[in-house]
């Protein structure tokens, strides 16, 4: 397990009933982190200790996820962004988020656009995206497995295919990245397949329709071993947002963050400055 870095500071922000597990360190522009849906804030921690020296920086938990509690009631996440917006006083941030991380950054601009003031977005999820996708067979049958699991409840089955279908990538072989990424995505993942199901989050506006309002800088970086689906929709958003760069990373998955940290750190510092 990956231990947080002496220059973050650990502290738990109330967002409704929800007690959000956070850090946050360092001085400057705010940027804000938003971890992905089979992880939790431990995985920017690498990204945390370098970006404190010269930019105000957060992580956090979500409900469901890592260290932070909350009891199964109506909430939107968006809404508990804003309260960490608010505990730390906050008037303009960065937003960077990766997969469902992305899609509440997403949200999140379209809903307060004079808060944000850009977008780092790695392999996004879209709230509203219904375009139909053919899988391939490979993709079809690692879901299928996925699912047998979750019916018989073997965790710790479902937890080494997830991070095989979202580390490794769906098309790719099995533990193509091991070591620390590897350790702590199944960490991070296990504690999110435990925790207890939140049954009211209110579902967000549709976003895949407005993608041409957000008019701050927004950079999308997505792994050319990601699900085929997952690129496609990066590709149309990379179209539809009018301020967008674009950065593929050949031999990266899903979570290039976790995968490729110096590679990813290089590419947002790019963006912040």
């Amino acid at each position: 397990m990956m231990n947080e870095n002496q220059n973050l500071t650990s502290t738990f922000i109330s967002a409704g009933g929800a007690k959000l597990r956070a850090v946050h360190g360092g001085d400057g522009d705010a940027v804000i982190f938003l971890h992905a849906g089979v992880a939790d804030r431990r995985m920017w921690l690498a990204h945390l200790d370098e970006l404190c020296a010269r930019y105000f920086v957060v992580a956090y938990d979500r409900r469901g996820f890592g260290e932070t509690t909350t009891p199964d009631e109506s909430f939107r996440h968006v809404d508990d962004l804003r309260a960490v917006i608010q505990h730390f006083g906050l008037e303009r941030v960065t937003l960077v988020g990766c997969s469902q991380g992305g899609r509440i950054a997403v949200d999140f601009a379209l809903a307060h656009p004079k808060l944000v003031c850009g977008l780092s977005l790695v392999a996004p999820a879209l709230s509203g995206d219904d375009v139909e996708f053919a899988h391939p067979d490979e993709v079809l049958q690692l879901q299928a497995q996925m699912e047998a699991c979750e019916e018989n409840e073997d965790v710790e089955g479902l937890n080494a295919l997830e991070a095989w279908a979202w580390l490794d990538g769906p098309l790719e072989v099995e533990r193509r990245v091991t070591g620390s990424a590897r350790d702590l995505f199944l960490d991070m993942n296990r504690i999110a397949l435990l925790h207890a199901e939140l049954s009211k989050e209110e579902e967000p506006p549709l976003a895949a329709t407005r993608l041409g309002e957000l008019a701050v800088p927004v950079q999308l970086c997505w792994g050319a071993r990601d699900f085929p689906h997952v690129i496609d929709r990066c590709k149309r958003m990379a179209r539809a947002i009018p301020h967008s760069s674009v950065h593929v990373i050949a031999d990266a998955a899903h979570l290039i963050p976790l995968e490729q940290p110096e590679r990813f750190r290089d590419i947002l510092h790019s963006f912040l400055t």
